[in-house]
Order: structure tokens, then C-alpha cells, then sequence
């Protein structure tokens, strides 16, 4: 299989998935090793906090510009499509090619100009803190809007089935961010590598668009009718509250201690990892599955589906997370602790990437549950759950970070999410009477219990060796060991002591276990 046949589009789910899954893990893998090199070099400070502020900041305002691409712009460029012809579906989007420019500009210009007095009511920074990096500030501003044609480029594409482009447009910009990092060391050197990256990524899409789609630039503004315009509205209602729910961490934790911005990154980017590669997966399948099956309302195979696909991913992620909670120092060390990435940074950023660990299961129960209510046709529902959840998080968790309370807020935001799944029974009970979701809660209780048991047997076995990546190497070989072996015995999991893996692994042991 060629580079050709990876980046071309598909109509093949498995093929799509498997582009996805490989593109996935380079584009990941590249972003991985970009913090790496950012920790190494530039450790954590006021200077790496401002950057990753304002990067988010910009980050979130994309996802509020271009959040109508997939909900609104894309369904009407498929059905004009489909129904008049690839010319009136081209001339339709391609308006907001000039709308999503003119915006941009109109939003980041006057933060270019009046960035001292504006940035203050976007964040906790003190005027003096803005004044001595406003050249970084002016800098990362420039991305701005070429992150927001990028992303409709790349979304474009994406309908159009050229799953894998967008994923190789992350991994080209992170690819150049690392280069010019590594070769100027300046926190300036990553945006000028992100610009650059950005550049040939929008190169790339619009070669991709003229070969292959005959892509010309015209415009007619006039498709852009009142339903569509109603449709915009309602879509940026539902998405600011997401986007705020989201960026409110930041601006509370913007101006507090040096480098907590940055600790906050590096520990949720690296926390997230399992979520990427499993939970994201792992969706793709059961959603596609899920709309299969409620269409046809076989109850029976949904309630089985449901029970198998979520007993097996929980039995994988709730070890881990326990084992990464009680592992985390380790694992900061690992990854983090070189250069100018030193101790307190490794104790700030494993207080965030511990706790984080801990929500890796309640985010694999919420996508399931999620799933469910779109393919059931209740996502009215999913919406009003969504937003009980975000006005439980502003009363209960975030004014612990106002007053600077980060082991609290930490602590809050895993118990608000042990609430979310033990509440989730009242939504099951309502629309999914076909599964028993107590079987799921004890389960849980089960799989914590054996998972924390283990963790405190293998803390005390391996707390005497001062090496830290000796620790966690042999912590990692007995918790796995360990934990298999219960399984093997008490059969929490029978799925995975039939599967391939489970077979090999006891293959000594027993000649009994099927594939």
C-alpha cells in the first residue's frame, strides 16, 4: 500500500478506520514528542504559560468560528452535492472562505493593536506579565486566521472522504514546530514552525481540491438562505457552551503561579493519550454499530453489544488509570524530566496528570451513553444533560480554581464525574430499559477494587528503589502481571480470557481457552 492510497478518499469504513488509526498515531505521536522537546528546553514558566494560554485561546475561538462546518455547512454542501452539482456545492462553501477570513481579522485586529488592555478581561495576567512578551503575543495573533481557513480546509476534506489529510496536516504542523524548535530553542521558533506548517498544510488541501475535486474559486452568496443562516445560530448557541466550559480552567489558573498553565497542559495532554487511541477508537466502531442496530430496534443485540463493547474497554482502562494515578510521578519523569524540566515541574505536572488519569473510564461510559442517545434519536436529551453537567461543574468544581485551590478543584472534578456515571442510571432507566446499567456500576466496583488493591500491594514492593524509571518499569510488569493473573482466575473479564491475546499469554497454562 502506497502514500497515494493512504491520502485518497474512501467509501470503505474499515479501510477509513485503518487510514484514521495509522494517521492517528503519527499525527499524536509527532505532537507528543513536540512537548516533550517544549519541556525539555523551556521547562515550565510565566513565558510557556502565556504561550499556551493564548494557543488555547486561539485554539477555542477556531472551534466557535468553524464549529458549523460539520453540523451545518458540510450537510448542505452534501446535499447540494448530491441534488444540483459540485459547481453550486463548490460556490456555496466557498463563501465562507471570505466570511471566515473577514471574521478573523475583524476578531484578532484589535487584538493585535489594544493587546494590553484587552487580554486583562480574557485572562488573569497582569499588565506587566503581557507588556514583557508582547512579542510572542503579536506572533501567536498571526495564526489566527490561518488556523481557521486550515481547519475548513481540512474539514472539507474530510466530507468530501479524505479521512486521512486532515490528520496529516497535524502531523506536518507539529513536524515543523519540532524542526524549528530543535533548531532556534526560542519560544518564538515553535509559531513560526506552526505558521509554516499551517502554510503547507492549506498548499496540500487546495492541490488535493483542484486536481482531483476541480475546485475553482466562486462564490455565490445568495445559497446562503434563511434556513441556513437559522441553522448557524443554533449551532453556536449549543457550541459556546462547550467552548466556555472549556476555556474557563484556563483563564482561572492564567496569572497564578508560574508554570501552573503549563503543568495543567503537559499533564492533560499526556492523560489524554489512552483516551486518543482507545476511547476515540473504540467510538468510531460502537457508533456506527449503535446506528445499525436502533435502526432496526434489535434490542437483544443491543443490550449484548452494549454489555461486551463497554465491559471490555472499562476492563482495560480502569487498571490503568488507578495504575497511572498511582504511578504518576514516575511517568512525569519519564517522559518530562530533562533539560530545564525540573522537579517542581515534574511534582505540578503529575498532580494534574494523576487526577486526570482517573477520568479515563467516566469519559469511555460517557461516549457509549452519548452514542446511544444519537442513535436512538435523542440527542435533545443529550443536549439537556450537557449543559446540567457544565452548571454543576461553574457551582461545584471551578471556584476552586478561583481561589487557588488546585488539589481541591482536582479532587471536585473527579468526584462531579463519579456523580455524572452514578446519575447516568436515571437516562438509562428512561430511554434504555433493554440494559441494566447497575450491572455496569458494579462492575466498576469491581474492577476499582481489584485495580487499587493491586496498586497499593506493587507502591509498597517497589517504594524502596530510589531509580524512578526502574520503579515504574518493574510497577508496570507486576501491576500487569498481577492483575491478569486475577482476571484469569476470578474471570472478571471472560471476553479477554477468550480473545487471541489472553490465549497466548496462558497458553502454558491451560488448553481449555478458545479463540
Amino acid at each position: 500500500m502506497n502514500l497515494t492510497s493512504f491520502i485518497s478518499k474512501s467509501d470503505s469504513v474499515k479501510t477509513s478506520f485503518f487510514t484514521s488509526t495509522i494517521f492517528t498515531l503519527v499525527a499524536r505521536s509527532l505532537n507528543f514528542i513536540l512537548g516533550i522537546v517544549i519541556a525539555a528546553i523551556f521547562g515550565i514558566s510565566l513565558k510557556t504559560d502565556l504561550y499556551f494560554y493564548i494557543l488555547s485561546f486561539l485554539t477555542l475561538g477556531v472551534s466557535i468560528v468553524t464549529s458549523i462546518n460539520q453540523t451545518v455547512l458540510l450537510p448542505e454542501f452534501i446535499n447540494l452535492k448530491k441534488n444540483n452539482s459540485s459547481e453550486t456545492a463548490f460556490n456555496f462553501i466557498n463563501s465562507f472562505i471570505i466570511i471566515y477570513l473577514s471574521v478573523s481579522i475583524l476578531i484578532i485586529f484589535p487584538f493585535q493593536i489594544f493587546y494590553d488592555k484587552l487580554i486583562p478581561y480574557f485572562s488573569r495576567f497582569s499588565h506587566n506579565d503581557i507588556n514583557e512578551n508582547r512579542e510572542l503575543l503579536h506572533y501567536l495573533f498571526t495564526l489566527f486566521p490561518i488556523m481557521i481557513i486550515n481547519g475548513f480546509f481540512s474539514d472539507l476534506l474530510t466530507g468530501l472522504k479524505y479521512f486521512s489529510l486532515p490528520l496529516i496536516s497535524v502531523a506536518i504542523n507539529a513536524l515543523f514546530a519540532i524542526i524549528s524548535v530543535y533548531i532556534f530553542k526560542s519560544e518564538l521558533s515553535i509559531i513560526i514552525g506552526l505558521f509554516v506548517g499551517n502554510i503547507i498544510s492549506i498548499c496540500v488541501f487546495l492541490y488535493i481540491l483542484i486536481k482531483h475535486e476541480s475546485w475553482k474559486f466562486k462564490i455565490n452568496h445568495r445559497l446562503i438562505n434563511r434556513k441556513i443562516r437559522k441553522n448557524i445560530y443554533m449551532s453556536q448557541l449549543g457550541n459556546l457552551t462547550s467552548v466556555f466550559i472549556s476555556f474557563v480552567p484556563f483563564y482561572l489558573l492564567s496569572g497564578s503561579k508560574n508554570g501552573l498553565i503549563t503543568a495543567y497542559n503537559f499533564g492533560k495532554n499526556l492523560s489524554e493519550i489512552p483516551t486518543v487511541f482507545l476511547t476515540s477508537q473504540f467510538s468510531i466502531i460502537i457508533g456506527i454499530k449503535f446506528n445499525e442496530l436502533f435502526s432496526t430496534k434489535e434490542n437483544e443485540k443491543i443490550r449484548n453489544f452494549y454489555y461486551k463493547g463497554l465491559n471490555f474497554i472499562l476492563f482495560l482502562l480502569v487498571p490503568l488509570s488507578i495504575f497511572l494515578f498511582f504511578f504518576k510521578s514516575e511517568i512525569i519523569s519519564f517522559v518530562y524530566k530533562r533539560g530545564s524540566f525540573d522537579y517542581e515541574a515534574v511534582k505540578t505536572s503529575s498532580l494534574f496528570f494523576g487526577y486526570f488519569s482517573l477520568l479515563l473510564p467516566f469519559v469511555a461510559i460517557n461516549t457509549v451513553v452519548s452514542r446511544m442517545l444519537i442513535a436512538a434519536k435523542l440527542i435533545k436529551y443529550a443536549l439537556i444533560y450537557q449543559i446540567a453537567y457544565n452548571i454543576c461543574m461553574i457551582i461545584f468544581v471551578f471556584p476552586k480554581l478561583y481561589y487557588g485551590e488546585i488539589l481541591n478543584y482536582l479532587v471536585s472534578l473527579v468526584l462531579i464525574n463519579v456523580a455524572n456515571i452514578i446519575l447516568t442510571i436515571i437516562l438509562m432507566k428512561l430511554f434504555f430499559k433493554m440494559v441494566d446499567y447497575l450491572n455496569t456500576l458494579k462492575y466498576l466496583i469491581v474492577l476499582y477494587s481489584v485495580s487499587i488493591t493491586i496498586s497499593i500491594l506493587i507502591s509498597f514492593i517497589v517504594m524502596r528503589i530510589e531509580n524512578s524509571s526502574t520503579r515504574l518499569l518493574i510497577g508496570a510488569i507486576l501491576f500487569t502481571s498481577i492483575f491478569l493473573i486475577t482476571n484469569s482466575l476470578f474471570n472478571i473479564n471472560s471476553d479477554f480470557n477468550k480473545s487471541f491475546l489472553a490465549n497466548r499469554f496462558y497458553k502454558n497454562k491451560s488448553d481449555n481457552i478458545t479463540v
